[in-house]
């Protein structure tokens, strides 16, 4: 059985053209996290307008469907960050145009009102570089939430959680650093962070 995960984002690519729909699924849950990441990031504006969290990953995903239909292999960008872009472009089309439906009923209301008045992804596998020593390989479990790993997540900031999240879906330093609008030096360190508090939250269990 072919183990699709092994292939990179531009031979899933391919095989979606062709119908594959493993490939398709793989890649898609690979973006939702992305796509999950922006919608975090409009939330708390896009609630006002009446637009709930699932609405804006929905709308990312979309996004991310554009992507993969407008991609083209000679154009001097990564599909991560060209993905990146067409998520958080559709997600911030969307808010734009709640704000603007929004504003059109307030408008249309206060007309009426004149008239009658007058006449909005192991684990941690990566965790150490050379896995044959890797203190977590024997206890976390892709599958499961165990009890370690539900403290690494708490002992971890917002931003390392997220970093984290996109390292273990296989986005590489470049990546999560256009993803996450951020210098490749600062996901650097933040991995690193990651590694010690994991060494030792795993030293005292």
């Amino acid at each position: 059985m072919v183990n699709y995960k092994e292939y990179n984002d531009y031979e899933l690519i391919y095989l979606i053209m062709i119908g594959n729909e493993e490939a398709s699924s793989i890649l898609y849950n690979k973006y939702k996290l992305v796509a999950e990441l922006k919608a975090k990031k409009y939330y708390k504006y896009a609630s006002s307008m009446g637009l709930d969290f699932n609405d804006l990953v929905q709308e990312g995903m979309i996004g991310f469907s554009e992507a993969i239909k407008d991609f083209k292999d000679e154009r001097e960008v990564k599909f991560a960050t060209f993905a990146s872009l067409c998520i958080e472009r559709q997600i911030s089309s969307a808010v734009m145009a709640a704000n603007r439906n929004k504003h059109k009923i307030l408008n249309e209301s206060i007309s009426l009102d004149y008239v009658s008045d007058n006449k909005e992804k192991p684990v941690i596998n990566f965790i150490c570089e050379d896995k044959t020593n890797d203190p977590l390989a024997h206890i976390i479990d892709l599958e499961k939430e165990t009890e370690t790993y539900q403290c690494i997540k708490d002992s971890l900031t917002d931003f390392e959680n997220q970093v984290l999240q996109l390292k273990i879906n296989n986005f590489n330093y470049k990546e999560i650093a256009e993803i996450l609008d951020r210098p490749s030096k600062s996901i650097d360190n933040t991995l690193q962070r990651i590694k010690n508090k994991v060494r030792n939250i795993v030293k005292n269990y």
